[in-house]
């Protein structure tokens, strides 16, 4: 599917390459499966809180399957499998998602990383390393102080172990300076990694924090979200941090460039809907598993044009996307 655009310069010039030199290199699959809209925490700053409360989907054990079943058939080199909800570890099919996942998918570079809040974490870990026994697993935690007992939910997360494959965003919140340095000495001590993440209210206005608190997270590595943007114009590569897409939202234009997004990026919603990447989705472009398998629906098994002028999302920021066929990745060519 194409659509229609007229290229605009950047800076004067013409985006001709971007995306991950990886993405060129290898053909990798990265795979966003959000397996439902359950959670057990009730954050007052949560960005889904209005969907969670129109429906509590669950993804389809079926549908599922089959799609992890199709992306095998695909033979990508590495697959990446980011795995969220709500709170992923409530999804009562989760054991049976990472086992699929290591049964079915051949390749032997495979990894799924859990976006979780990390409270069921002591109880259901051991289990999915248990069903993951040629795959590795990686478990993104977001603490949400403002629903923890902080120093005993650090001593919890330390107590399970597997340290190395867990990295913690700490959503810092005004009030709670005292507990949280207790708990990142908890966790450095235990050498599992952290970082801060300022946080805000629903319209996105920000909390109001203390000249102290302030001092403290410009000592502490904070979540900044810069993402990598390739320039290949002068070969040069820039870092931006979310907030210039408003300042220069020219230098997002992605719009009409080759993309591999639906070849090598899927994401599956708890609805059992498929859809490419997130500008295909904001233009109404998702296909119903529940109807069709992934297998037949050609427009996802090759590369497409990209409909958006700018990309958020890291996964899918690092797809590559080119203009001139000779930057097209050699696994497309063959």
């Amino acid at each position: 599917m194409e659509y229609a655009h007229q290229e605009k310069p950047v800076a004067g010039k013409i985006i001709l390459r971007a995306g991950n030199e990886k993405g060129f290199l290898k053909n990798r699959m990265c795979v966003n499966i959000n397996v439902s809209d359950i959670c057990n925490f009730s954050c007052s700053y949560c960005i889904n809180s209005a969907s969670k409360e129109k429906a509590k989907r669950i993804l389809d054990k079926n549908i599922l399957a089959q799609f992890i079943d199709d992306l095998e058939e695909r033979k990508n080199d590495t697959y990446q499998f980011a795995v969220a909800g709500g709170e992923p570890l409530l999804y009562p099919h989760i054991n049976f998602l990472v086992k699929k996942i290591d049964e079915t998918i051949s390749s032997t570079n495979k990894m799924i990383k859990i976006a979780t809040n990390a409270s069921l974490l002591p109880e259901k870990g051991e289990s999915l390393y248990a069903a993951a026994k040629n795959t590795k697993i990686m478990f993104s935690v977001s603490v949400h102080t403002e629903q923890i007992k902080i120093v005993s939910f650090a001593k919890k997360i330390a107590q399970f172990g597997h340290h190395d494959d867990i990295k913690c965003k700490i959503l810092f919140l005004p009030g709670k300076l005292k507990e949280t340095k207790k708990m990142i000495d908890i966790f450095s001590i235990n050498n599992i990694e952290t970082i801060l993440s300022v946080v805000t209210h629903q319209k996105g206005i920000p909390f109001q924090y203390s000249p102290e608190e302030l001092g403290f997270m410009q000592q502490h590595p904070t979540a900044n979200h810069k993402q990598l943007f390739h320039e290949y114009t002068d070969h040069s590569v820039e870092e931006f941090d979310r907030i210039t897409r408003g300042l220069h939202p020219e230098k997002f234009n992605y719009k009409g460039m080759k993309c591999c997004a639906g070849r090598n990026t899927l994401r599956l919603a708890p609805d059992g809907t498929c859809a490419r990447c997130f500008g295909f989705l904001r233009l109404g472009e998702k296909f119903n598993l529940s109807e069709r398998r992934l297998r037949n629906i050609p427009e996802l098994s090759t590369y497409c044009v990209c409909p958006a002028d700018f990309c958020t999302c890291l996964t899918f920021l690092q797809t590559p996307k080119w203009r001139l066929p000779e930057d097209k990745p050699e696994y497309i060519r063959s």
